[in-house]
């Protein structure tokens, strides 16, 4: 019996399977007996042309008469109603007709996870929402277990897998992508209904226990839970308006990016806005788009009111809508969701409380380091070391290893004697400006403290060309992690750690662990921003230079 290639979908069961769920723009239609079911063939009109690479030739004269034949384009969709649900079988080209918001958005992923040997995965897809979105694709020629995969189960989303099926029924391979369920099937259209049965109730089934960590994190794609969501962010943005910052909310502006902070310098809002600011602030955001409008709604975040990251001539570096840079947590129906770089995630509530329980753990640094009221961090990090003989100043100081092929950046300070123990504090010095600079620094902190665990030669360096800055002296002895505590310093940002955003932390627990397991100490510092750094917002002036002065 030949085989055929299907890819199955799901309608959402708050759905009315007619034609709306269709492009029947090019097709016809043709009712399908099958027992049990009530069955629609949609099949499009087939359209010949030549393949596209004749005309490279056919614009040359002495060519122009060749017959390349023609590449026949065709495609069909079954709609199939059984047992409650209603199901699209897309053949060749078909998918192009299927409506896949109306789709169920796990059907195919999860269905899949349950249909494939655990030790016999052929291919994955990931995407990462580590500090820069990445996809992979990953492929094995022999069968592999998912932890033969380099994936980070905290940090990156499954999109796809291809295995060998457990059963029968669905042929030897199957494969799942978010919604589509991909089969070769190998029987007759009265065998359909058992198939998809079967895979119904492999989609509702519990994951087995080496893929639970797939239901973690979630990008929301339906279109009725992203409009509620986003009506639920206006609400929590004119109540923050109106009454300013509550207890318990989780609303930050932050850029969806990382930029090169030694040429961006402020941020405007609004076109022709000459203002600008150092900081990014939420607040004086809303209060431009207000003075504007009468009441909030989600296009003025969309489309309406852009943020410009300006340099020292407040010439436009970058532009961002301002729902890209808006960072929000929400509880809606009982479900955790964020909304990050313009994006809406559904995160499983007990990770949410797996990951906070680990953020309760971590120390608060118990020393107090100086506000920040300076034009940098390079000068930040310098004024602290000047005015505490105990505090050198490491901030872009890299040691290069392997020849010169690779740099590292050590920490930015480094504080022995601080009063409260005998341990070396190496600090590091981060701007929350967003997610992926957080991210930055949690992994800067993991690098360096490997590195100078590990390479004698990063020590030689170290020690020779920064004397008297360690407490060691000679480079061939292993330094005792346990003697040395990372710090995490980081400044504008209303508390740590709670305040930080969902990803941020889960970035945080692994650098925490990772350090805990190569014996370091590891806590947290926050640096409070002056008050008149806050306030401070530069002008566009003439000739003379920017002027000053204190924001409302």
């Amino acid at each position: 019996m030949p085989t055929t290639p299907l890819s199955i979908y799901l309608l959402k069961n708050d759905v009315k399977a007619d034609t709306s769920i269709l492009n029947l723009l090019n097709a016809k239609s043709y009712p399908v007996e099958i027992e049990g079911t009530t069955s629609t063939l949609h099949l499009q009109i087939p359209t010949s042309n030549p393949p596209t690479f004749a005309q490279l030739f056919t614009a040359n004269k002495e060519l122009k008469g060749l017959d390349f034949g023609t590449n026949q384009s065709t495609g069909a969709v079954l709609q199939l109603s059984h047992a409650g649900n209603t199901y699209l079988i897309a053949f060749g080209k078909g998918y192009h007709m299927i409506e896949t918001s109306y789709m169920v958005p796990d059907f195919g992923l999860k269905t899949a996870l349950n249909l494939i040997e655990a030790k016999n995965i052929r291919g994955i897809d990931t995407a990462s929402n580590k500090s820069t979105p990445l996809n992979n694709r990953i492929q094995s020629g022999l069968g592999a277990e998912v932890s033969d995969f380099p994936i980070d189960i905290d940090e990156d989303f499954l999109s796809a897998i291809e295995g060998l099926s457990n059963e029968k029924v669905f042929g030897s391979r199957v494969s799942g992508r978010r919604k589509a369920l991909k089969v070769n099937f190998k029987g007759k259209l009265s065998d359909l209904p058992k198939l998809l049965l079967s895979a119904y109730q492999k989609y509702k089934a519990a994951l087995p226990a080496e893929f639970k960590w797939v239901e973690n994190i979630r990008e929301v794609t339906e279109s009725s839970t992203t409009t509620a969501l986003d009506n639920e962010l206006v609400q929590l943005l004119d109540n923050f308006h109106t009454c300013g910052p509550v207890i318990g909310d989780n609303l930050a502006l932050l850029a969806p990016e990382i930029y090169e902070s030694d040429q961006v310098v402020g941020f405007s809002y609004g076109s022709r806005n000459k203002e600008r600011s150092d900081l990014l602030c939420l607040g004086r955001y809303l209060n431009y788009v207000m003075s504007k409008e009468k009441v909030l709604n989600v296009s003025h975040l969309l489309t309406g009111y852009k943020i410009y990251a300006k340099d020292e001539d407040h010439t436009t570096l970058k532009t961002w809508s301002g729902y890209e840079c808006i960072y929000c947590e929400v509880i809606y129906k009982n479900k955790h969701y964020e909304l990050r770089a313009g994006v809406w995630y559904e995160i499983n509530i007990d990770f949410v409380k797996e990951i906070n329980a680990v953020m309760e753990s971590i120390p608060t640094y118990m020393v107090s380091l100086p506000e920040y009221n300076h034009d940098s961090e390079g000068a930040y990090n310098k004024d602290v070391a000047d005015n505490n003989a105990n505090i050198k100043c490491m901030d872009t100081k890299n040691i290069y290893i392997g020849g010169g092929q690779s740099r590292f950046e050590f920490c930015d300070l480094v504080h022995q004697k601080n009063g409260h123990d005998k341990l070396t504090d190496l600090i590091h010095v981060k701007h929350y400006t967003s997610s992926a600079t957080l991210s930055h620094l949690f992994s800067q902190g993991v690098v360096s403290a490997e590195i100078f665990r590990s390479s004698e030669e990063a020590r030689k360096k170290l020690y020779t060309k920064h004397p008297g800055v360690m407490p060691l002296t000679d480079p061939v002895i292993m330094p005792t992690a346990s003697n040395y505590r990372v710090v995490y310093a980081i400044y504008d940002i209303a508390a740590l750690p709670t305040k930080l955003p969902f990803f941020s932390k889960v970035n945080l627990k692994n650098a925490y662990k990772r350090l805990q397991l190569l014996g370091y100490e590891v806590a947290l510092a926050h640096i409070d921003v002056a008050s008149t750094k806050k306030a401070k917002v530069k002008i566009k002036a003439s000739q003379q230079g920017p002027k000053l002065k204190n924001a409302a």
